[in-house]
């Protein structure tokens, strides 16, 4: 692991940039106040898992406060009754990610136990994977109606008689008009946009992602157990079979009675934390080069079981391009990119204390 000094380059790679107001009777408390302002200004800027776990380790992460922050520039400085101090400054993420490594490989804040160490230190990890089979598309539907009006005037006529005994005459007069016909025709119609079918098979070249990810995650003190240890010991379906349901699945999820009895399974086996990733192999297009680009979506989901029922610790969405010249290996390229950032995701959501 990298310590937070003496990083490399590449280790500034992530970064913000945050701005900081702060008031002090002198330049110095005036300094400071604007840093801790500053720091607030980047913690609103983070994910729900990652702010819950540098919330929970605010304190020794705010042990020296410059060593979070980079190119600290006083913006401006006015004192009369006190001093107002404005900055702008660089968070660097990975520095502090170093960190929150450190203090998990430490045991947690305090000195005590991280928290899958309190719940048994194991924690499962299931992994579902799909990708396109079949892709229909279908054409823009038109529906017309027609609409018809006609009208016709006719024939007028009129009589006149008059009669007698000595004569009688009679007059009749006819006023005969031509037979009109009108007719006014009108189409009206409007156009049904029809999405494209996917019709999803199993994806099952995953090793890369899941040793990535495991690799992770032991590396910040988080044991995680075989999945294909687990199917014995607690009585658990062999991953495939999720991962055809996955497949089969119109909305990307497998029924509620299925994860629940999991759950319960990996409860019994002493198993602390759940993790679920779903994994979609979501397209593959060639740039103007000849290369493949795969497109592979992750979705992350961690459940804490040491409690009678299951809690959702967070969910993250995570989204990867990959390239290569086979279709294969640009896919496997997208979850490597992928692997990282659900890794971390994954360590913030259990290092929540």
């Amino acid at each position: 692991m990298i310590s937070a000094l003496g990083l490399s380059n590449s280790v500034y790679a992530q970064q913000k940039f945050v701005r900081g107001q702060g008031n002090g009777k002198d330049k110095k408390e005036a300094l400071i106040a604007a840093k801790r302002s500053a720091w607030n200004d980047f913690k609103a800027k983070l994910e729900e898992a990652k702010l819950d776990n540098i919330i929970a380790n605010e304190k020794m992460l705010l042990e020296n406060l410059d060593d979070l922050m980079v190119d600290i520039n006083v913006l401006s400085e006015e004192c009369k009754d006190g001093c107002v101090t404005r900055i702008k400054a660089t968070v660097n993420e990975s520095i502090i990610d170093s960190k929150l490594r450190s203090i998990a490989k430490a045991g947690g804040k305090g000195g005590a136990s991280s928290s899958a160490s309190q719940s048994g230190g194991t924690v499962a990890m299931l992994t579902m994977a799909r990708v396109i089979d079949k892709k229909t598309t279908y054409d823009d539907k038109i529906i017309k109606k027609k609409k018809s009006t006609e009208s016709t005037s006719g024939t007028n006529s009129s009589s006149d008689s008059e009669d007698s005994s000595e004569n009688s005459s009679s007059n009749s007069m006819t006023d005969t008009s031509s037979v009109t016909t009108s007719r006014k025709d009108v189409t009206r119609g409007k156009k049904v946009r029809k999405g494209a079918k996917l019709e999803y098979k199993v994806f099952s070249d995953v090793n890369d992602f899941q040793n990535t990810v495991g690799g992770i995650l032991k590396t910040n003190n988080i044991k995680v157990a075989l999945w294909a240890n687990l199917i014995g010991k607690c009585k658990l379906p062999q991953s495939l079979k999720f991962s055809e349901m996955y497949a089969k699945s119109d909305d990307g999820k497998i029924p509620d009675d299925v994860l629940g009895e999991i759950s319960t399974k990996l409860q019994e086996c002493g198993i602390s934390k759940l993790i679920v990733s779903s994994i979609s192999m979501d397209g593959t297009r060639t740039d103007p080069n000849g290369l493949m680009i795969s497109t592979g979506n992750v979705n992350i989901a961690v459940y804490d079981l040491t409690s009678e029922f299951a809690e959702s610790l967070g969910t993250a969405n995570i989204t990867a391009e990959g390239s290569a010249d086979e279709e294969l290996d640009a896919q496997r390229d997208a979850l490597k990119k992928a692997s990282k950032k659900t890794a971390d995701s994954v360590v913030n959501q259990i290092n929540q204390r």
